[in-house]
C-alpha cells in the first residue's frame, strides 16, 4: 500500500513538472490575430486565438486574409502580415524576463519588428537570403523568393550579412534589398522606394492595421509613405500625396442696382420762363 501510495505521488510530481516545464517553454503570446492564421507545434496544426501562448519551434503561416501580432516576454512585438511564413526558433528567456537567446525565422511575406529590452547580441533573423543583428531597432521586412529580403529601416541600425558580406544599415526610412546572390542594394530614388512601399509594405502603407504599441513615426519616409485617411479616433497620418484643397468658389459680387430711369419728359418741350421783356413797336 505504502509502494503504491509512493509510485502515485511520483507521477503527480511528474505531471507537475511537465506542466511547469510547458509553461516555462512559452516565450510569448498572441495579441491579435485574423482568420486565416495557423499555428504548427509539433507537427500538429492548431488555430490561433488572443491569448495563444508562443514557444520555440512553432510555425506561423497566414493566409491572404491572416495576420497576426505577436509579444514576447521580453517585450519585443512582432506583427505577420498576409501570405506569410514565420518560425520561432530558438528564444530563450533569464530570469530577468530578458532573452539570453532570441532566433527567429522570417521565411516569407511581410513582417514588423520592434525590438524589446534583451540586449543587442542576443537577436538573430534569419530569412532566406540574409542573417540580421539589431540594435534598439523598428524595421518591416517583404521576403519573396523571387527577389530576396527588402527592408524598410524605420530607426535604430541592423547589420545585414548576406553571401558577399556584411554591411550596416542606418538612417530612418532607409530602403535595401539583399537578393538571391546575398549582395546588398539600396533604393535611393524616391520613385523607387515609393514603387516599393506600395507593392510590398503594407504596415507602412496603412498602420492602422495595427495595434497602437506596434505603430511607430513615418514622418522620416515623408511622402514615401502611403497611408490610408485616419481612422476614427482621429488619428494622425502620412499621406503619399498631401490632399489637394477643394477650389476655392469666386468672390459673389454684390448684386446690381437696376439702372435708374431717366425722368419722364413730356411730349411737347415746354420753353423755360422768360423774364418780362418790354413791349416792342
Amino acid at each position: 500500500m505504502a509502494f503504491r501510495k509512493r509510485i502515485v505521488w511520483l507521477a503527480a510530481c511528474c505531471v507537475a513538472l511537465l506542466v511547469s516545464g510547458a509553461r516555462a517553454q512559452e516565450v510569448g503570446t498572441v495579441l491579435s490575430v485574423k482568420p486565416g492564421a495557423t499555428l504548427l507545434r509539433a507537427d500538429r496544426a492548431a488555430g490561433l486565438a488572443p491569448g495563444t501562448g508562443i514557444a520555440s519551434g512553432d510555425v506561423i503561416t497566414t493566409d491572404r486574409g491572416g495576420q497576426v501580432q505577436l509579444l514576447f516576454r521580453d517585450e519585443t512585438r512582432i506583427a505577420v502580415g498576409p501570405n506569410s511564413r514565420f518560425v520561432v526558433d530558438d528564444v530563450a528567456l533569464s530570469t530577468g524576463g530578458s532573452a539570453r537567446t532570441f532566433a527567429v525565422s522570417a521565411v516569407e511575406g511581410s513582417f514588423r519588428f520592434l525590438t524589446g529590452k534583451s540586449r543587442k547580441s542576443a537577436y538573430a533573423i534569419q530569412t532566406p537570403t540574409a542573417t540580421m543583428g539589431i540594435r534598439g531597432t523598428v524595421f518591416d521586412l517583404s521576403i519573396r523568393r523571387s527577389l530576396g529580403t527588402d527592408m524598410i529601416l524605420l530607426s535604430g541600425e541592423v547589420r545585414m550579412c548576406g553571401r558577399a558580406g556584411c554591411s550596416r544599415v542606418a538612417g530612418e526610412c532607409t530602403a535595401v534589398r539583399m537578393d538571391r546572390q546575398g549582395r546588398l542594394s539600396s533604393f535611393e530614388k524616391k520613385r523607387e522606394k515609393r514603387e516599393l512601399i506600395a507593392r510590398d509594405f503594407l504596415f507602412v502603407r496603412d498602420q492602422n492595421r495595427l495595434r497602437p504599441e506596434f505603430r511607430t513615426s513615418l514622418r522620416s519616409c515623408g511622402r514615401d509613405a502611403v497611408v490610408r485617411p485616419p481612422n476614427v479616433s482621429g488619428e494622425r497620418t502620412l499621406r503619399a500625396n498631401p490632399p489637394k484643397e477643394p477650389p476655392k468658389e469666386p468672390p459673389k459680387e454684390p448684386p446690381k442696382e437696376p439702372p435708374k430711369e431717366p425722368p419722364h419728359e413730356p411730349d411737347h418741350p415746354v420753353e423755360p420762363d422768360r423774364p418780362n421783356e418790354p413791349p416792342r413797336d
